[in-house]
C-alpha cells in the first residue's frame, strides 16, 4: 500500500440516497452542502444526480410520495377520501418544509401525479365522474397543503416578529371590539386559531366531503332512474 493512501471504498451516492438525507435533514433549510456533508462526499459530486436545489427538493418530494400509505382497507368512497386526506396531512407533518417546497417546485414530482391518477380513478370506480374525482381530489390537496403551509408560517414565531399565533390572534380580536357587528365569527375565527391546527382543517374537510356527498348521491339517483 502506498504510504498516505485512502483505506476503504470511496464512498457511493445514488439519487434515492440524495433524496432519502434530504428528507432526513429537513426540507425547509436543506442544502446541497448539507447533503453532502451527511453523506460524507463534497456536494460537487451530487451534481450527477441532481442539478441544484430544485431538483433536490423534486427528489426528496418524489421519494415521500412515493412511500406514502394512502390506500388502507376502506369500505366506502368517503372512508377512502378521508384516509387519502389523513395520510397528506401525516405526509406533511412528518417531513417539515415539504408542503412549502411543493408550492415552489416548477414541475410535479412523478409519483405524486401517479398517485392523483390511481386515486382518481378510485373515485370514479365508488361511482363519481371522471370530472368530479379530479375537482374533488385537487380539492382535497390544495386545502390539506394550504392549510399545512398557513399553519407552519403562523406558528412559525421566527419569522413573524417572534409572537407566533399571539400576534395574529390579538390582531382578530381587536378588529372584534372595533366591529361589534361583526365580531361573533372574528373571535369564532380567532379561538379556531388557537386549536390544534388539524381540527380546523379536519372540519373544512368535512364541509367538503357533505357536499361531495350530496353530488354523489344526487349521481346514484340519477343511475337508479336510469334503470
Amino acid at each position: 500500500m502506498v504510504a498516505g493512501s485512502r483505506v476503504g471504498r470511496p464512498a457511493r451516492i445514488s439519487y434515492e440516497e440524495i433524496a432519502r438525507i434530504a428528507l432526513k435533514i429537513g426540507l425547509e433549510d436543506v442544502t446541497m452542502i448539507a447533503v453532502g456533508q451527511a453523506l460524507g462526499v463534497d456536494h460537487s459530486s451530487l451534481y450527477r444526480y441532481v442539478k441544484g436545489r430544485k431538483e433536490l427538493l423534486l427528489a426528496a418530494a418524489d421519494l415521500a410520495i412515493t412511500e406514502l400509505d394512502w390506500r388502507g382497507n376502506p369500505s366506502n368512497w368517503r372512508e377512502f377520501a378521508q384516509t387519502v386526506a389523513n395520510s397528506s396531512w401525516e405526509l406533511f407533518d412528518r417531513y417539515p418544509g415539504l408542503a412549502d417546497a411543493m408550492r415552489e417546485l416548477e414541475v410535479s414530482p412523478p409519483s405524486g401525479i401517479r398517485a392523483f391518477g390511481e386515486i382518481a380513478n378510485q373515485f370514479v370506480e365508488y361511482g363519481f365522474s371522471a370530472d368530479e374525482a379530479v375537482v374533488l381530489l385537487d380539492s382535497m390537496f390544495d386545502m390539506t397543503m394550504d392549510c399545512f403551509t398557513g399553519w407552519r408560517r403562523v406558528y412559525n414565531q421566527d419569522r413573524i416578529g417572534g409572537h407566533g399565533i399571539e400576534k395574529v390572534v390579538a390582531s382578530w380580536e381587536a378588529e372584534a371590539i372595533r366591529n361589534p357587528d361583526t365580531a361573533r365569527p372574528i373571535l369564532i375565527m380567532s379561538r379556531m386559531m388557537t386549536d390544534h391546527p388539524k381540527e380546523l382543517w379536519s372540519k373544512k374537510l368535512f364541509l367538503m366531503l357533505e357536499g361531495a356527498q350530496a353530488i354523489f348521491e344526487k349521481r346514484q339517483q340519477m343511475y337508479e332512474a336510469a334503470e
